[in-house]
């Protein structure tokens, strides 16, 4: 019998990744007191440590709200036994298996910056071979939860910074997408025959173009191969 996990966005999720600001706030309140004490009581000297500290927080409160933004309507369904996620967001299930990912990008926080108020934030974007990607944020899951093996992993001093924006760059976007659809049909056809092949490039009605242009790339090996003989 498989275990499985369900996770949806609760209370414990946002104290989870707000525990460190929290601790920082009180901390603050605590040194900004202390301060007020040690300067006999002057407004101003307390005026720039609030200003000063709010400024620390802002970021705080905008990675927070992107995250819930992102998985707030996510219910994640775990079987790590089986390496194996469920997605559902607006009715709308994705099932996710290890053999259908190209790679996985964690991205946390600066190495340094381990006690910072937003060291609990980071996110997984999980590129399919499909070229779908999908986004799991911390307020979703847990590290040690998370079932499958990360290929990359990025240190970034503010994680929202392009978060929402994967299209940014759009030539290279689509380059990149036409790409991985090409290996992806690439690894579909390897095993079909020439026969089987030609049919893909001529009939063009049918095929998407990444297909077919898989497609003349595995009868040009095939070729290449048989001539070698």
């Amino acid at each position: 019998m498989t275990k499985t996990q369900q996770m949806t966005i609760n209370l414990w999720s946002h104290i989870r990744n707000l525990k460190n600001t929290l601790i920082g706030i009180l901390i603050g309140l605590l040194i900004g007191a202390l301060c007020h004490l040690i300067t006999n009581r002057d407004d101003l000297v307390i005026y720039f440590f609030c200003v000063g500290y709010l400024l620390a927080i802002i970021p705080v409160i905008l990675i927070h709200f992107n995250y819930y933004k992102t998985d707030k309507n996510k219910k994640l369904t775990i079987n790590k036994s089986l390496e194996l996620i469920e997605i559902m967001e607006n009715h709308k299930s994705t099932k996710i298996d290890v053999n259908d990912i190209n790679h996985v990008i964690m991205t946390t926080g600066l190495e340094r910056a381990g006690s910072s108020i937003w060291s609990g934030y980071y996110y997984y974007q999980i590129d399919l071979k499909n070229v779908q990607i999908v986004f799991i944020t911390s307020l979703l899951i847990k590290q040690k939860e998370f079932p499958f093996e990360v290929d990359i992993k990025r240190h970034l001093a503010f994680l929202f910074a392009n978060f929402f924006d994967p299209t940014k760059d759009l030539k290279l976007r689509q380059s990149n997408k036409d790409k991985m659809l090409i290996d992806y049909f690439y690894e579909k056809y390897s095993d079909y025959s020439l026969e089987k092949l030609n049919e893909i490039v001529k009939d063009k009605n049918t095929y998407e173009n990444s297909a077919i242009k898989a497609a003349e790339r595995l009868i040009n090996e095939k070729i290449t191969v048989a001539n070698k003989l």
